[in-house]
């Protein structure tokens, strides 16, 4: 493209590197901006600041980012840790005050920044001549500012609103309370229809629209998944091991034994506990944010942390192990899951073992492809039978005739080239 006819563009995402703690939250994002840039295309970044996390080994410095400041300092901090018990249960008063006062806001906690996201946006596009506006969210809150622009500069903007995650049709992001639900779904559906085009990173997300809102919106929308992010794709070969070896499977990023988080691997450790052949058969071994508290994990032989990676370091790790690791043990958000730490698996071409319930979008990805195995994370037996078939399995079967390449996000983000005006 050259300089005259090249679109401009303004994505706006509350959180951005380096003031984001885990990769996953921000990659969609960081990359699509990365591949606007490389085709040319005038791209200019609105986020906020907040706590340093770092780089993950990207380079943003060719980027046009304005960073707003909406770095707040925690309730905890502002009490000392040896505070007395009036001031301990003042602040608890605190957080449930809070908690309730936000199920009755329209959408969530990072609305407050509404009005100063709202008046950059407009300062970026007056300035620059923008045309195209992409809002990739959660927060959803942040929806609300691309509504109001649209509304503002009617056909002048075109609107593409991202979905990474269902709004009101998640479990996670639906607010509690029957006043506040009916006003942010509301609003959603206000979103939803003013925009130019609506982008999706899986299926289920535009099924329930449809289902539970009874709007078509099919017409402008697109389905643009994540992918990975390497250049060059892995040519290395399956070869099948014995099964006296161990196998060593590998995870990589945020990971907890809480059974309250949507990443437990609680159950997983509660079987090696049980099994003393599967826990003398496996490796498994935890790269990234890895919070485990179980005392099950002081008697357990296969359990491996590690610290973090860098980015650019990944890859050569995965292409270590036998298997490559999928947790996801709520059943309640996961049927739109398709993690982007699947893609990055896909990119090495090694087995993929996906600890999921079975209405897992990634999961069905997964077996669709055979690529790897999909358990049932909440059927123990499974789950027994489905880790002895890893120690047994010959890995010849995965990646067959398979071109991986459509799981890029090169190949992906080609969709996003075909919105802009």
């Amino acid at each position: 493209m050259n300089e005259k006819s090249a679109p401009k563009v303004l994505i706006i995402t509350r959180f951005f590197v380096p003031y984001f703690p885990s990769l996953g939250g921000v990659i969609r994002i960081l990359t699509l901006a990365n591949y606007l840039s490389s085709k040319d295309i005038n791209v200019n970044i609105l986020s906020g600041d907040g706590e340093f996390h770092g780089y993950f080994g990207f380079d943003i410095n060719k980027l046009n980012i304005q960073f707003l400041h909406t770095q707040q300092k925690k309730l905890g901090g502002l009490l000392k840790k040896n505070a007395s018990f009036l001031s301990k249960l003042l602040k608890t008063g605190i957080r449930l005050i809070r908690a309730c006062l936000l199920e009755l806001k329209i959408a969530d906690e990072h609305e407050r920044y509404f009005s100063l996201f709202f008046e950059a946006a407009t300062k970026i596009i007056d300035e620059q001549q923008i045309a195209n506006v992409i809002l990739s969210t959660p927060p959803h809150s942040m929806q609300k500012i691309g509504y109001k622009i649209k509304r503002k500069y009617k056909g002048r903007i075109n609107l593409i609103v991202d979905y990474r995650d269902s709004w009101n049709n998640s479990k996670i992001f639906r607010k509690r309370t029957i006043i506040g639900r009916i006003i942010s779904t509301m609003l959603e559906r206000r979103v939803l229809k003013s925009c130019d085009y609506f982008t999706y990173v899986s299926t289920p997300i535009i099924d329930k629209i449809i289902n539970n809102y009874k709007i078509d919106i099919t017409h402008k929308s697109k389905l643009i998944m994540n992918g990975f992010t390497d250049n060059i794709i892995s040519n290395s070969t399956l070869t099948a091991k014995a099964s006296t070896d161990k196998k060593i499977v590998g995870y990589f990023g945020h990971i907890s034994d809480n059974s309250k988080s949507y990443r437990s691997v609680k159950k997983l450790l509660e079987i090696l506990e049980e099994d003393k052949y599967l826990d003398e058969h496996f490796e498994f071994h935890f790269y990234g944010s890895v919070i485990f508290n179980s005392p099950l994990i002081k008697g357990l032989k296969s359990i491996y942390i590690h610290d973090k990676l860098e980015h650019s370091d990944v890859s050569n790790k995965m292409k270590e192990m036998d298997y490559l690791l999928i947790v996801h043990s709520d059943s309640g958000s996961s049927d739109e899951v398709i993690t982007g730490k699947i893609f990055e698996y896909i990119s090495v071409k090694k087995p993929i073992l996906c600890l999921a319930p079975k209405n897992m979008e990634g999961g069905k990805l997964v077996e669709k492809y055979r690529m790897g195995l999909h358990v049932d994370i909440n059927r123990h037996d499974e789950m027994v039978k489905g880790l002895y078939s890893v120690l047994s399995m010959n890995t010849e079967r995965f990646y067959s005739n398979v071109d991986i390449k459509q799981f890029s996000r090169e190949i992906q983000y080609t969709g996003f080239l075909e919105l802009l005006k």
